[in-house]
Parts: C-alpha cells; sequence; structure tokens
C-alpha cells in the first residue's frame, strides 16, 4: 500500500488544531469565570454544591480536553515533520527510522 501525505497541509491542520485548543481553553476559563459569579447571585449551601460540582468535574474536565486536542495538533505536526524527512531523504524507514 503506498502512503500519500501532504507534509505542509498537515502542519498547517496541526497549527490550526493548536490555535483551536487555546481558543477552546481560552473559553473554558471564560466558563469558570461566569460559574464563579453565580455566587453573586445565590447563596447557600446548594448554590456552594453545585458550583463545586461544576468546576471539580466540568471545568477540569474542559482543561482536560483543551490539552488533548492541543496534543492532537503537536502529534499532526510531528508526523508531518517524519514524512518530510521520509521524502528528503533523511530518515531511512525500513532501517528502524534512523535519522
Amino acid at each position: 500500500m503506498k502512503i500519500k501525505a501532504d507534509s505542509e497541509k498537515m502542519k498547517l491542520i496541526g497549527d490550526n488544531i493548536i490555535d483551536a485548543s487555546v481558543e477552546f481553553e481560552i473559553k473554558a476559563k471564560e466558563l469558570e469565570s461566569e460559574i464563579d459569579k453565580i455566587l453573586d447571585a445565590w447563596q447557600g449551601v446548594d448554590a456552594e454544591r453545585y458550583i463545586s460540582l461544576l468546576k471539580d468535574n466540568y471545568v477540569v474536565n474542559l482543561a482536560s480536553l483543551a490539552h488533548t486536542i492541543k496534543d492532537y495538533g503537536e502529534y499532526i505536526q510531528k508526523v508531518s515533520n517524519i514524512y518530510t524527512l521520509l521524502e528528503q531523504g533523511t530518515i531511512d524507514y525500513y532501517n528502524g527510522g534512523h535519522y
């Protein structure tokens, strides 16, 4: 099976995914700020439990997701670099991937 890879497109896609992860992280922080504002409108044990639930579960998971998205973008960039090296003949895939 022949592999076809457009390294430049892959790099651009990786950049776009990383940029999206940064935007996602900013939105997650904005959401956390809005959650903090709930206490201005709602006080008491119920409010504290609700906010705690949001922060301990959802906000943490959103931050983790932003990191995972960034990792995927970086992975695509690394794969793009490997294909570029293969195309240049500076890496021997069939000999253990040595540069």
